[in-house]
């Protein structure tokens, strides 16, 4: 998300570190609020704070800054209750400082919310008129490159999943292994070793544990559908890349309204339905090669909304209207 600092170019940047090769002191990793403190060199110069990562940062800027304060919250619904609520439970310090500002969260001009299936949890410690979408962005002009030009020339039922956040594991191998008339890769450097120590039972998965960007968009081209078996959700990159190379979405069913209007590239299936999900995944794979190009097409069109150019104009009118 701290892409959208090369868009919106703000007067100064506190805490949010775009250089991956310098570290953060362990304290200020497991503590963001002090950052805010850090901020007040420029209070005489500001006229509004945006909290890239309000789930962790935002503690006391209500208190510390006189100008209106915008926050982003990330946190898939659970996991953003238990922060807003009950306070990051991960120590007693950032639990005490929420419970001393429990309240903060009235004191925003504005939160956006990565995914509409959010909005129910802020609702719950702020009003809702407050509560504004505006959707995780990605490099459309990095992708271009691997998706002009490309045409799908050869049938294959080839299926991809990326990325090891709030995935359901144990419901994708399920359906692996139930679906042996399909090719499924797995590009994952974090899965668990319990799986690992599985994967030779699955003789059509390729599992990669490491892959350059460039060979990660080129699989995602040469693959007929994303196949996404969550947990819970509310931005993802690894859906954001897909549509933008042309492939369409099957996904676990979570309340994601986003997609309500796009359900010819996008098919959620009930939570543990394998059935449904198997359809879903022939719906898409079993088309015929010209069918395959006009929905990659379809996709890519749809990701266009989503290019950081969009999501930081939509962000800086939002800043503007709070002004």
């Amino acid at each position: 998300y701290k892409q959208i600092l090369k868009y919106t170019k703000p007067y100064a940047v506190i805490g949010v570190n775009e250089r991956a090769e310098v570290k953060q002191k362990a304290y200020m990793n497991n503590y963001c609020w002090p950052y805010e403190f850090a901020g007040l060199k420029y209070r005489k110069d500001i006229h509004l704070i945006h909290h890239l990562y309000a789930d962790e940062f935002f503690r006391f800027s209500a208190r510390l800054y006189n100008v209106p304060i915008v926050g982003t919250f990330h946190q898939t619904p659970e996991l953003l209750e238990r922060d807003v609520i009950q306070g990051d439970l991960r120590g007693r310090i950032a639990s005490f400082t929420h419970k001393m500002n429990r309240n903060r969260f009235k004191s925003l001009s504005a939160a956006i919310v990565t995914s509409p299936n959010q909005i129910e949890v802020l609702k719950k410690v702020m009003p809702e008129e407050k509560i504004h979408h505006i959707p995780l962005g990605i490099h459309i002009d990095r992708l271009l490159p691997f998706y002009e030009g490309y045409t799908i020339v050869k049938d294959t039922h080839k299926i991809i999943t990326v990325g090891n956040w709030q995935r359901d594991w144990d419901f994708y191998f399920k359906v692996v292994k139930e679906c042996p008339m399909f090719e499924f890769t797995l590009i994952n450097r974090k899965l668990d070793l319990e799986y690992r120590a599985k994967l030779s039972d699955y003789p059509n998965l390729t599992y990669h544990d490491d892959v350059s960007d460039d060979q990660m968009y080129m699989l995602y081209l040469e693959n007929d559908v994303q196949f996404l078996p969550i947990l819970g959700i509310a931005a993802s990159n690894a859906v954001m890349d897909g549509f933008a190379l042309g492939c369409p979405l099957v996904a676990t069913d979570l309340g994601m309204t986003e997609y309500d209007d796009h359900k010819d590239t996008v098919t959620l299936y009930p939570e543990g339905d394998v059935e449904s999900a198997k359809t879903a995944l022939h719906n898409f794979a079993d088309r015929s090669l010209e069918e395959k190009n006009i929905l990659k097409e379809k996709c890519h069109q749809f990701a266009q909304e989503y290019s950081w150019e969009e999501i930081a104009r939509r962000t800086v009118e939002l800043y503007k209207s709070v002004l």
